[in-house]
C-alpha cells in the first residue's frame, strides 16, 4: 500500500513537472511569437505604404493625364478658334478688291541711282552765301545771294557791253519803257556769276539774287530808277522790268537770272504855259515843273550851270546879274526845245507855240 501510493505520488510529481514544463515553454513560445510580431507589422506597414505611392503615383499620372487632356482640349479648341479666324480673314480678303502696282526690277534701279546721285550731289556740294562785286567806269555793281544758290567758289564778272550790243538793248528797253518817261542816264552791263572752272552758272531752281547798282543818280530826287533784265527770246532780246528799291545812292533789283543789266533814270513829262512877249524867271518854271536839287530841295539860279535853247529868235534865256530870265520872242509852229542844267543834270525841255485870238503861248514840256 505505501509502494503504491510512492509510486502513485512519483507519477504524480512527474506529471505535475511535466506540466509546470509545458506551462513555460508555453510561455516562451508566446514571448517569442510577440517579438516577432514587430516585423510583420513593420513588413506590412511598409507594403502598405509601398501601396499607397503607388496609389499616389497612379493619382497623379491620372491627374496629368487629365491635365494634359485638358490642354489638348484647349489647344484644340484655341486652334480651331484661329482656323476659323483665318478662314474668316480669309473670306473677308477674297470679298475685298485687291490692287498691286508692279515695278520693275530697271524702274527700281533708275530710282535708286536718283535718290543715290541726289545724295551724293547734296554731301559732296557746298552752297554757302555769296557776295561780289566789281567797279566798272566808277559804277559798283554787286551780287548777294542766300545759302543754297551757288556751290562755293564761284566769282562774279562784269563787263559794258559794245556799241553794237548797245544798241539792240535800247532797242529792247525802248519797247518796253513807258512812252511819257524822259530818260535822263542809262548803263548796261553783262553780269555773269561763273563758277571754279570759269563757266557761266545761273540760280539753283531759280532762287532769286540781288543785284544791285551804285550811281549818284540814284540820289537824284527828281529822278526814278528802273533795271531792266534783257534776255533772248525767238533770236531776239526782250527787256523785262524788275521789281526795284532806291536806298540812298544804291539801286537794289531782285533776279533769278544773269545776262544784260539796264539801268535807267527817268523823269515825267513836265509842262508850262507861257504867255507870248512875256518874261519869265528860270527858277520859276523849274519850280512849277517840279525839277529840284538833287536832294529835293528848290533849284537856286545858283544851282543852275547851263541853259541852252534851240532857237534864240524864238524864244531865249540869259543870266541877268545872276538871275536867269526866259524870254518868248514871236509865235512859231515848230517844235523847238531848251536844255537846263541842275546839279550836274540835264533836263531837256520841249517848247511849242500854243497861238490863238491872236494872243500866243509858249508851252514848256519835259522831253
Amino acid at each position: 500500500m505505501k509502494k503504491r501510493l510512492k509510486t502513485y505520488l512519483a507519477i504524480l510529481f512527474s506529471f505535475v513537472l511535466m506540466i509546470n514544463t509545458i506551462s513555460i515553454s508555453a510561455e516562451m513560445s508566446e514571448n517569442d511569437i510577440n517579438q516577432d510580431l514587430p516585423t510583420v507589422e513593420s513588413e506590412q506597414n511598409t507594403e502598405e505604404i509601398q501601396n499607397t505611392d503607388v496609389e499616389d503615383s497612379q493619382d497623379s499620372d491620372t491627374s496629368d493625364n487629365s491635365t494634359l487632356n485638358e490642354d489638348i482640349e484647349v489647344t484644340d479648341e484655341f486652334s480651331q478658334e484661329e482656323t476659323n479666324q483665318d478662314n474668316t480673314s480669309d473670306v473677308t480678303s477674297a470679298e475685298k478688291p485687291t490692287t498691286i502696282e508692279v515695278t520693275t526690277e530697271e524702274e527700281v534701279s533708275e530710282e535708286m541711282k536718283d535718290e543715290a546721285e541726289e545724295e551724293s550731289e547734296e554731301e559732296s556740294v557746298n552752297m554757302p552765301e555769296f557776295s561780289g562785286f566789281k567797279i566798272v567806269d566808277g559804277v559798283i555793281v554787286l551780287v548777294t545771294a542766300p545759302e543754297g544758290v551757288f556751290p562755293e567758289g564761284v566769282t562774279l564778272s562784269v563787263a559794258k557791253v559794245n556799241e553794237e550790243e548797245q544798241k539792240d538793248v535800247d532797242d529792247a528797253v525802248d519797247k518796253t519803257r513807258d512812252e511819257n518817261l524822259n530818260v535822263v542816264a542809262s548803263y548796261t552791263y553783262d553780269i555773269k556769276v561763273l563758277d571754279k572752272d570759269g563757266n557761266e552758272i545761273q540760280p539753283v531752281d531759280g532762287q532769286k539774287v540781288n543785284v544791285s547798282f551804285a550811281l549818284e543818280e540814284a540820289a537824284n530826287e527828281n529822278l526814278t530808277a528802273d533795271v531792266y533784265h534783257i534776255t533772248e527770246e525767238n533770236g531776239e532780246l526782250a527787256a523785262e522790268v524788275l521789281e526795284t528799291s532806291e536806298q540812298d545812292s544804291l539801286v537794289i533789283a531782285e533776279s533769278d537770272g544773269f545776262s544784260y543789266y539796264t539801268v535807267e533814270f527817268t523823269y515825267g513829262d513836265l509842262q508850262y504855259v507861257m504867255q507870248g512877249d512875256s518874261t519869265v524867271a528860270l527858277i520859276d518854271i523849274l519850280s512849277f515843273v517840279g525839277i529840284t536839287k538833287a536832294d529835293g530841295s528848290a533849284a537856286t539860279d545858283s544851282d543852275i550851270t547851263a541853259v541852252s535853247v534851240s532857237d534864240e529868235s524864238l524864244f531865249s534865256a540869259s543870266n541877268e546879274s545872276g538871275e536867269w530870265m526866259v524870254t518868248a520872242h514871236q509865235a512859231f509852229s515848230t517844235d523847238e526845245w531848251m536844255k537846263v542844267t541842275v546839279d550836274g543834270v540835264e533836263y531837256e525841255i520841249v517848247v511849242t507855240d500854243d497861238a490863238g485870238a491872236g494872243v500866243y503861248k509858249i508851252t514848256i514840256t519835259s522831253a
